[in-house]
């Protein structure tokens, strides 16, 4: 075994080399070792990590779906940990499953009301934006939600507000989620787009029908949205807020159930098919509504930014 005489203490690794203090305090130098890939996949010491890594894989295929299944919804609240901690988020409704043993425990099975009240941008609570109490103006019932605000305003002095943006809606989504067929649809309402400043925007009023097929879950996102006005187009800027603010667990599978058929149908359109990059679109084909959806066409789907009407471009990336 090798030592290391030297005047100062050195322990970890370096390169294939190993230091670490020996029993008289001298400190010692060997190899690096790992554990052989057999050990490792049938090891008696390793059972732990398998049956951990084998739902982690659960979580993180969860999370692949789940971010799929918000399309345009996570451009403003992306961040660098956005990912890992999606992955723990889902963790806790698979952990919370008592139907199967550790290692086959799946999110289906789990307690899916832990996931209430997630925060997509951590810095960047919803609260936070709301000059007013969030849960006096909603309803929310087992086939049914709804949102009512009324007209705000939000300023460059406000705290966390991104510097960069000029405009910000609310934005209210259902997103019926099939984790193990891994499809998805959405729909949602968009409010009008208010100027940043000292003027006030219109009231937001967004109502969902909750139909929930076998082996769906239902999710209310609630959040903000923030974009910049930049040589007459609009472009999205990072730093908005959403919010999980209700999650219906899956039906029975052997029936079909619609929980309520719910107001405002007209304005909703569902999505199944991916997301594909942003795309420029004229600012005359979109129109003005408190309840407004996005809107598809056969590029891709999108959602509408409202401006006054009758106006005839310019373009704006979506």
């Amino acid at each position: 075994m090798a030592k290391l005489i030297a005047p100062f203490k050195l322990q970890g690794s370096v390169g294939d080399l190993t230091f670490y203090a020996g029993e008289d305090g001298e400190t010692l130098v060997k190899s690096k070792s790992s554990p052989r890939e057999w050990e490792m996949k049938h090891g008696e010491r390793f059972q732990r990590s398998r049956l951990c890594n084998a739902e982690w894989q659960v979580a993180t295929a969860a999370t692949k779906t789940f971010r799929l299944a918000m399309c345009d919804l996570k451009s403003g609240v992306e961040e660098r940990r956005l990912a890992g901690r999606m992955n723990g988020w889902l963790l806790q409704a698979i952990r919370s499953d008592v139907q199967h043993d550790w290692g086959e425990r799946q999110l289906l099975s789990g307690d899916l009301s832990v996931l209430e009240g997630f925060e997509f941008n951590r810095k960047m609570p919803l609260d936070n934006l709301m000059p007013f109490n969030l849960d006096d103006r909603l309803q929310v019932g087992d086939g049914e939600a709804h949102v009512e605000l009324p007209g705000f305003r939000l300023r460059r002095a406000d705290k966390n507000v991104p510097t960069a943006a000029t405009h910000f809606r609310v934005v209210s989504a259902l997103l019926y989620v099939d984790f193990k067929q891994k499809k998805y649809s959405r729909a949602m309402h968009a409010g009008e787009l208010t100027a940043i400043g000292r003027k006030s925007g219109k009231a937001f009023i967004a109502e969902h029908g909750v139909s929930l097929a076998p082996g769906q879950v239902g999710f209310w996102l609630l959040g903000i949205e923030f974009f910049m006005m930049q040589e007459g187009r609009l472009i999205p800027v990072k730093g908005g807020a959403l919010k999980v603010m209700k999650v219906w667990p899956p039906i029975a599978s052997a029936e079909r159930v619609t929980l309520s058929e719910g107001t405002g149908q007209d304005d909703e359109q569902a999505v199944s098919e991916k997301c594909s990059k942003p795309y420029w679109t004229s600012a005359s084909s979109l129109s003005m509504s408190v309840k407004a959806t996005y809107f598809t066409t056969s590029k891709s789907p999108g959602f509408q930014l409202p401006l006054k009407a009758g106006s005839s471009g310019p373009y704006m990336r979506i």
